[in-house]
This record gives structure tokens, C-alpha cells and sequence, in this order.
């Protein structure tokens, strides 16, 4: 059976709410995603709407400095636990580089679209953009990891979501975590008040980068966390 990567990729959720997107992760019952994606309270639950099935969380894993988090379900009855595994993502890349394409899968929740009714799940969107560059992102949350800028703005509820290879897509290079925000100055004023005060007026356009983390960069705790898969010969 050939690999689907969208068929990986689903929803945190917990008392109906969305908090933010996952994916499987080397098996079935192991899934990863953005740590601030993870719910205070309440019974969470992994949804693949592609599939229509839903997994019960059982167990979590933060990082300790990186916005990125394990979840552990219940073992699926369909996954052997080696070899290649059919609905999960083999592993992870380090070789990846400047000006590399990804795609990028995911359920986002900016707001209503016309073609869906309201109270529906949110839109599954496919993504597509390049890596501009690599930087040790420090978040306001003081977690710091390293990640890959992407060419293109990841909208509210991508966060969690897996960044992959078109020519190999059962190998993850990112997981979206957030947006770097910059501004240009499309119009300046300066004015003098009647008491002859000078001002300055602006006109802005913010650009917003997404941010992705790069697996890569966080292997010790991989490897801690969620020892390698039998048979699969990755690390």
C-alpha cells in the first residue's frame, strides 16, 4: 500500500474545540505537534478527518525548550510496531537547505469559508513554499529551537502541522509552530503642529513568515522520548 501524508495528519482536540493540528509520527499511535497546541483541560483526542477516525490521547511529552510535544494513544491494532508503517511518517531529514519547496497539510481555523456551513470542521488546505533560511528562533514563551522561515504566512490552526517533500513524502522536515511578523513603510507624513511640534505619520503593511521547527534540530529528545521504530533503519 502506497504512503498517503495527508492521510498522517489530523486535529488536537478536547470538548469539541480545535487547538491546533498533529500528525503520526514512526507509528500509528504516536503523533506529534506544536506544544502550546496541547489542551489545559479535558479529555484530548486526534481526529483525521480523512480517514474519520479518532484516537484517544492518553499520554503527553513536552519539550523542555522547544514549542513541540508527543502524544501517545492507545497501539493501534493495525500497526505491527516494524517495518515501514502505512499511515504514519517514516522519520525525519537534516539535510535539508536554502531554497528547499515543502508542503505543507492542514486543517486551518483563520474563519469561515463560503463553501462550508457554520459549525463545520475547519478547511483541509495543502500548502506549498520554500525554506528562505534557518535561525535559532527564541519565542515570547522563552522557548528556544531552531527553525526553517517559510516563503508564505501559516494561518491560525497549521500550527502542529508537518512540513514534507513532495519527491519524499513520508519524511518530515518541519512542523509549523508560529509567525515571524516584519513591516514595510508604503507612506510617510511629517506634519508641524500649530505649536510647532513636529510629528510623524506611517502607513504600514505587515508580511508575516511562518515559522517551522526543524525535527533535526530536536533528535536527542526524539530519540528519548520515542526510541526508533524495528526494522525501520532510521534515527
Amino acid at each position: 500500500m502506497s504512503f498517503d501524508p495527508l492521510e498522517a495528519v489530523g486535529l488536537v482536540m478536547a470538548e469539541g474545540d480545535v487547538y491546533g493540528g498533529c500528525f503520526r509520527y514512526r507509528n500509528e499511535h504516536t503523533l506529534l505537534t506544536a506544544k502550546h497546541c496541547l489542551p489545559s483541560t479535558g479529555d484530548a483526542i486526534a481526529v483525521f478527518p480523512r480517514s474519520g477516525r479518532s484516537q484517544p490521547i492518553v499520554r503527553f511529552e513536552r519539550h523542555p525548550t522547544a514549542d513541540i510535544a508527543l502524544l501517545v494513544t492507545e497501539t493501534q491494532a493495525s500497526d505491527s510496531g516494524s517495518g515501514y508503517p502505512d499511515s504514519a511518517f517514516w522519520g525525519s531529514v537534516s539535510n535539508w537547505s536554502l531554497g528547499e519547496e515543502f508542503m505543507a497539510f492542514g486543517y486551518p481555523t483563520e474563519g469561515p469559508s463560503p463553501d462550508t456551513r457554520s459549525g463545520s470542521s475547519p478547511v483541509p488546505r495543502l500548502f506549498v513554499g520554500h525554506y528562505q533560511r534557518f535561525f535559532d528562533y527564541l519565542s515570547p514563551s522563552g522557548d528556544l529551537y531552531l527553525v526553517g522561515e517559510m516563503s508564505i504566512p501559516a494561518p491560525a490552526g497549521l500550527s502542529g502541522s508537518p512540513l514534507f517533500r513532495a519527491a519524499a513524502p513520508q519524511m518530515v522536515t518541519g512542523l509549523v509552530t508560529t509567525n515571524l511578523e516584519s513591516y514595510v513603510v508604503t507612506d510617510s507624513v511629517v506634519e508641524v503642529s500649530d505649536s510647532g511640534k513636529e510629528y510623524r505619520e506611517e502607513a504600514r503593511k505587515v508580511i508575516s513568515y511562518g515559522l517551522a521547527l526543524t525535527l533535526s534540530g530536536v533528535t536527542d529528545w526524539l530519540r528519548e522520548v520515542l526510541p526508533s521504530r524495528s526494522g525501520l533503519g532510521l534515527t
